[in-house]
């Protein structure tokens, strides 16, 4: 009997043993499947719930941590090391969720675009790529969304359409999820209200010039007043906004392209009649020269023998070009 009890638990011992060192491919086997652990990508972070109910996050960074007491990402100090895992997290890259089904990964959807440049008609221009799927993560660095003001109209009552690049940072993850619905979709919302009013106070040309602004002063500058409030009701940081282009909207932009054509091929037309009055005015410049300078050769040559000119003035060609008074007076002058 003591020989079986013994038997038993050395298999028990050896099970538990074996199951101990596995635990690290275990949790990586079950991590793809969310299964009680799971993959956290760096620079992100993902919500723990209970049922559903929120439990905690999984952050992943090596320069970033939660504060105490609150979700807020703040940077770790020099000499501050990352949050201690347990062994077989890092061993596996797992990390720990909870007992399943009683904790798991919070999943939402979550509808962004992104801007797409291409090369058209030997441009670079910028594209929207709509984008929407659920995912169980949510980014905690700096990341580029693509935002569209429609049908603005400038101070010189010019509609356009403004597309622009918004670069932002969530930096509490709890007020961005469970806060607001949709944070980002709201923070669209609200960038490109803002962005109308800022567009209703510059002018068309204005808008033009502010395209790649780097000085942060132009568009973006125009938006700072949101700053605050986003990060203080949506936990998302404003980092930056940039204007990628400005068109004419609805119908002004086929009058745009209709006056431009036309101005175009006015200024061609233009072009043409000039270049023509040039020509023409330098074929007289160049015919005038060559008279003038016939006529100095000839009257050289009447100089030089008197005979020759009055044979001149006699002839009928002399006396159509008009040259039997000039040359008589230059050979009055001559004799006298």
């Amino acid at each position: 009997m003591l020989e079986l009890i013994a038997l038993l638990f050395g298999m028990l011992i050896g099970m538990v043993v074996i199951g101990w060192a596995s635990l690290p491919a275990w949790a990586w086997i079950l991590a793809n499947f969310d299964i009680c652990f799971t993959f956290v990508e760096e620079g992100t972070a993902k919500a723990v719930v209970r049922g559903k109910e929120f439990h905690k996050f999984l952050l992943q960074s090596k320069e970033m941590k939660f504060r105490e007491r609150s979700w807020d990402i703040v940077p770790l100090r020099p000499d501050e090391q990352p949050e201690k895992r347990y062994w077989f997290e890092r061993w596996s890259g797992a990390r720990w969720v909870g007992l399943w089904p009683f904790f798991s990964i919070y999943n939402y959807k979550f509808k962004w675009t992104v801007a797409k440049q291409e090369e058209k008609d030997g441009k670079i221009v910028t594209t929207p790529d709509m984008r929407e799927r659920t995912i169980g993560s949510i980014y905690i660095r700096d990341v580029v969304y693509y935002g569209k003001v429609e049908s603005a109209e400038t101070t010189d009552n010019t509609p356009v359409d403004v597309e622009y690049l918004l670069t932002v940072r969530v930096t509490n993850p709890y007020k961005a999820l469970f806060r607001v619905h949709r944070w980002l979709e709201a923070v669209i919302d609200l960038t490109s209200q803002r962005g109308r009013q800022y567009i209703g106070t510059r002018s068309y040309k204005q808008l033009i010039a502010e395209e790649g602004d780097e000085q942060n002063s132009g568009f973006a500058g125009g938006i700072q007043a949101l700053r605050g409030h986003l990060a203080k009701n949506f936990g998302v940081k404003f980092v930056y906004a940039d204007i990628a282009s400005v068109e004419f909207s609805g119908t002004t932009k086929k009058e745009y392209v209709e006056a431009s054509t036309a101005a175009y091929l006015a200024d061609a037309k233009a072009v043409a009649i000039v270049t023509e009055a040039k020509a023409e005015a330098k074929k007289i410049e160049i015919k005038g020269k060559a008279e003038a300078n016939a006529l100095k050769a000839r009257m050289d040559q009447f100089q030089n023998n008197p005979d020759a000119a009055q044979a001149t003035i006699d002839g009928d060609v002399g006396k159509a070009m008009g040259l039997d008074k000039l040359v008589g007076a230059v050979i009055k002058g001559m004799k006298g």
